[in-house]
């Protein structure tokens, strides 16, 4: 990797790992090089706020966002430096291309409503062997966000852009964890989602508040539930191979309490290969 800074010890401690590989991919502290190739770069930070993420991928050419939180920051430069070089891995590995040596899985698909209270169930249990009461509360309702879109956005949109599923319309909800993270990942067979107007859709709820926007859901996609999804994660990935698959994707961190929870600073990915 490629670093550049306005400090010198900004990217120290980081392991010699990443003098030696991912060449390709340059890690820029701040927003003063957007001229440079973004699709092989990462942007840093360390004290933005959520929807000053979201305005900075909405509309931009960037599409890797990490801001520094500690525990996690090399984990999450070394994820993303892979994801840039071969995105394909993003939708073929799922959820375990976003966590290092995960302890626990777990895979559950669905296709109709009456699938939603075991899709439920079983995501509860696995998040209890991950975390406390803070992390159970947040994953449920990141899940609900990821059910909804599944369910109701994406098969909407696909229908208004004549995109049928490819085989029998399953979405697969995978969960994995570690001592540090929990992901939970959620795939449709459309590959229908706009990520850019997705983003505008978060950005607009941001800017105006939830009162004017809290019937944007079912107008090409979740506003106000997906900017909620947004503020438990750590991470949000909205990735899409066109007319094929979307996968949406929630990092969530384990061991930590509400407070410490509430500190942490989101990132923001986006993944748009053409079928």
């Amino acid at each position: 990797m490629k670093f550049v800074s306005s400090t010198s010890e900004y990217f120290s401690g980081l392991s010699q790992r990443f003098s030696s590989e991912l060449s390709d991919v340059n890690v820029i502290q701040g927003f003063e090089n957007l001229k440079s190739n973004a699709a092989k770069t990462i942007y840093v930070d360390d004290k933005l706020e959520p929807k000053d993420v979201v305005a900075s991928l909405s509309g931009k050419s960037l599409n890797h966002l990490v801001q520094k939180n500690e525990n996690h920051f090399e984990e999450d430069l070394w994820t993303t430096g892979n994801l840039i070089l071969t995105p394909e891995r993003y939708f073929s590995e799922g959820a375990k291309a976003l966590i290092e040596q995960p302890k626990h899985s777990l895979l559950v698909e669905f296709a109709e409503r009456p699938d939603k209270p075991n899709l439920k169930e079983q995501a509860a249990k696995f998040i209890e062997l991950c975390g406390n009461q803070g992390l159970s509360e947040s994953g449920d309702a990141v899940i609900e966000e990821l059910y909804m879109n599944a369910m109701i956005d994406a098969p909407k949109e696909a229908a208004r852009l004549g995109i049928s599923a490819h085989g029998k319309a399953v979405n697969k909800l995978e969960l994995e964890c570690n001592d540090t993270k929990l992901v939970i990942s959620c795939t449709d067979p459309y590959g229908a989602l706009d990520v850019n107007k997705f983003l505008n859709r978060m950005n607009e709820v941001y800017a105006k508040g939830a009162g004017e926007v809290i019937n944007l859901r079912g107008q090409g996609g979740a506003g106000l539930g997906c900017v909620i999804m947004f503020e438990h994660c750590m991470a949000l990935y909205l990735g899409v191979q066109k007319n094929k698959s979307t996968r949406v994707s929630c990092v969530l961190p384990v061991g930590m309490n509400n407070r410490q929870r509430a500190n942490v600073k989101k990132s923001l990915h986006r993944l748009v290969l053409e079928s």
